[in-house]
């Protein structure tokens, strides 16, 4: 019979050679408004999640693109946890900017079940029909939710985004008509059904008076 404390070290030097990444014991909430409201601070989170969760460590944005500004990142260590949050108040990292969420795949998942790698069909029939797709800058992104329901998990001063995948190589040959922004119920969109690269929270500072 193999010693059970062999067999903890041995997988637990495996773990550390191929890099694999702990699972935090933190009950993951849903991606939403509710988690991250337009008054959440670092010290909030740390006390959610605790200090061993929550890194202050450059995140890509805040200024010129490519460049990078502190700000807080849940989860660091973990690649299907991590989540990345630009403060506008950057000393005190406070009042955030955008929290989001990229990457191949991730535990996180709105309230009505979608996460990355969700297609646009999915998040169709969870709005409850069409919503308005793309811009000229970002083709991919979700421009209005034309008063679905996903729209009714926006908080006050909290707007939920997503972008999908554009460009399927599966599909090379189907183009969308004219320029954005789309509906979802396009035909080329629908066939298509490009899938959530990423998720993320935008937030409106209301002027004072």
């Amino acid at each position: 019979m193999v010693n059970a404390r062999f067999l903890t070290f041995v997988l637990a030097l495996f773990g550390a050679l191929t890099g694999a990444q702990s699972i935090p014991a933190v009950q993951l909430p849903d991606f939403s408004c509710v988690t991250f409201p337009a008054g959440v601070s670092e010290a909030d989170l740390i006390r959610r999640f605790t200090v061993a969760n929550v890194k202050a460590m450059p995140v890509v944005g805040g200024g010129a693109e490519g460049d990078s500004t502190m700000g807080t990142v849940l989860f660091p260590q973990t690649l299907d946890a991590k989540v990345e949050i630009l403060w506008r108040d950057r000393r005190a990292r406070a009042v955030p900017a955008v929290v989001r969420i990229v990457g191949e795949r991730t535990r996180w998942k709105s309230g009505d079940g979608i996460t990355l790698g969700s297609d646009l069909r999915t998040v169709e029939r969870a709005n409850g029909g069409p919503f308005l797709l793309g811009s000229i800058e970002n083709p991919g992104a979700v421009r209005s939710w034309s008063e679905g329901r996903l729209a009714a998990g926006e908080a006050a001063g909290c707007r939920v985004g997503l972008t999908f995948e554009m460009n399927p190589p599966a599909k090379p040959d189907v183009r969308l008509p004219g320029s954005p922004p789309f509906r979802s119920s396009l035909q080329a969109l629908q066939t298509l059904n490009p899938t959530v690269s990423k998720m993320f929270l935008t937030y409106v500072v209301r002027p004072a008076g």
